[in-house]
């Protein structure tokens, strides 16, 4: 326990950091998260007994800022397009006829790239507040994932989805959806100690709404592990497991802030 703390604390130092220095250091942060996280995929795709191609996806995913930054939501689009396409023919010249396969090379494609690019959208925004909705991605999933964790451990008696993720609990899920809003409350009040005039139900709902995507997206990261045998996509961070490990529900928030977003600004 002790090592899993001195990890969140450092992690959470780190990304106080990125936030504070600005948007290009968050887009740096966004390309090595990709490639990391690809790599985590892979490797657990791997141990899983699938073959993907693994080639295939490293220049793709390193091209994916840059499509974005130059041609916009049309570029990334099309970048996304090309990946999938192009991972699906790695997978058909190599293997026998085989489903899994063609969909096991799907999946790096998307998962993490997708969800992962969605935070690259929240940090390059041209909202006076892009900087507080990155704050929400992080914030929000941590405390619902701390409060999920002290609640399931206190309470936890009745199992939410035991055959994907056995050690879940509907009194943990509960707590989730507690400590997202108390998160999401924290960062009203850092936002009105900032002279920023938006209103408290704005926070309440997009806490209400992160917590539950963030418990999604633990769900379907727990999926993806059972499906590939794996306990942690990797070994990254000590006591915490790999990168999505850790990034699993901050991704599905991130995603459900980036829709936020684009409904706003449109």
């Amino acid at each position: 326990m002790q090592k899993r703390v001195i990890t969140g604390l450092l992690a959470s130092a780190y990304v106080i950091t990125m936030i504070l220095l600005g948007k290009t250091a968050l887009v740096i942060n966004v390309v090595l998260l990709l490639l990391v996280g690809t790599y985590e995929i892979l490797q657990s795709l791997s141990a899983g007994g699938f073959r993907p191609v693994k080639w295939v996806y490293y220049p793709y995913v390193l091209l994916l800022v840059p499509a974005y930054l130059w041609g916009g939501d049309r570029g990334l689009l099309l970048m996304l397009m090309i990946g999938a396409m192009t991972a699906m023919a790695a997978a058909a010249i190599k293997h026998e006829p085989d489903p899994r396969e063609m969909l096991a090379a799907l999946l790096p494609a998307f998962y993490p790239a997708l969800p992962i690019m969605a935070l690259c959208l929240l940090a390059t925004s041209e909202l006076a507040h892009w900087r507080l909705f990155v704050w929400m991605a992080f914030a929000v999933s941590v405390g619902s994932d701390g409060f999920a964790l002290f609640f399931g451990r206190a309470f936890g008696k009745h199992k939410l989805i035991p055959k994907v993720s056995p050690n879940k609990t509907v009194e943990g899920a509960a707590g989730g959806l507690v400590g997202g809003v108390f998160a999401a409350l924290v960062m009203y009040g850092f936002s009105v100690c900032m002279g920023d005039n938006l209103p408290i139900w704005l926070f309440l709902g997009l806490g209400l709404a992160g917590s539950v995507v963030t418990q999604v997206g633990d769900i379907v990261a727990s999926y993806i592990k059972r499906i590939c045998g794996v306990k942690d996509f990797g070994k990254i961070f000590p006591g915490h497991g790999g990168l999505l490990d850790r990034m699993d529900g901050i991704m599905y928030n991130s995603v459900a802030l980036c829709i936020f977003v684009l409904l706003v600004t449109a």
